[in-house]
């Protein structure tokens, strides 16, 4: 019954994403996956959260004072015996491969916000991630909307005192599109994140039907 809980599915869905549950634990979850179909949604959240995560990263050379201090270190400890040394090689590796990634994290620029839209049955259908330093939202489709024809779904920042700005018309095709966020003189991280279903081929002053409501959460 525990796996019902919503908050233990979200931190198991979190840790098989990233690679953190293994073994015996990891079977067990990936069974779980035909009891809870509510698990795979999360499971799928999570995975475009790194995938919006991962997009945005700068590739980073590490200077040459880094590479000096790892030849220094490894000239000053090498091991003089065969079998030793082996083992060595085998520990200046692993510590090697973890200065590296240590300095690829510290270097890639913050996650930022995001907001997950879903349809009525619980799939998750929009992963939408905010970046108001470019001034874009960088939208990920996971699903069809499966609008009516003639109907399309448009995406609202909508302030506590009733303001909007319509952003942009939602993709209703698997893939990832960036949304321009023009200059605002108010702060889209202030703003609730609305989707309402509009006349295709119209562009709305004011939202129509709402489907989505809700505010930004950071990664």
């Amino acid at each position: 019954m525990r796996y019902q809980n919503p908050r233990l599915q979200d931190r198991l869905a979190a840790e098989y994403v990233t690679g953190n549950l293994r073994g015996k634990a990891r079977r067990r979850f990936e069974k779980l996956l035909f009891q809870y179909p509510e698990i795979q949604n999360r499971i799928s959240v999570w995975a475009a959260r790194f995938q919006a995560a991962d997009n945005d990263l700068t590739p980073a050379i590490p200077p040459e004072t880094v590479w000096t201090g790892i030849l220094s270190r490894i000239e000053k400890s090498e091991p003089q015996s065969g079998s030793n040394r082996m083992l060595w090689y085998a520990g200046m590796a692993a510590t090697l491969l973890l200065l590296i990634g240590s300095w690829f994290i510290v270097t890639a620029p913050p996650a930022g916000r995001v907001a997950v839209v879903k349809n009525k049955k619980a799939e998750t259908v929009w992963v939408m991630r905010e970046n108001t330093k470019s001034h874009r939202i960088k939208v990920k489709t996971l699903r069809s909307p499966q609008l009516p024809k003639n109907k399309t779904c448009v995406l609202w920042l909508v302030w506590k005192d009733g303001k909007t700005h319509a952003v942009g018309f939602l993709p209703d095709s698997v893939g990832t599109r960036d949304l321009l966020l023009p200059n605002l003189t108010r702060n889209p991280e202030a703003a609730d994140v609305v989707v309402s279903i509009e006349d295709a081929g119209v562009s709305p002053s004011e939202p129509g039907e709402i489907v989505f409501k809700g505010p930004w959460r950071n990664l």
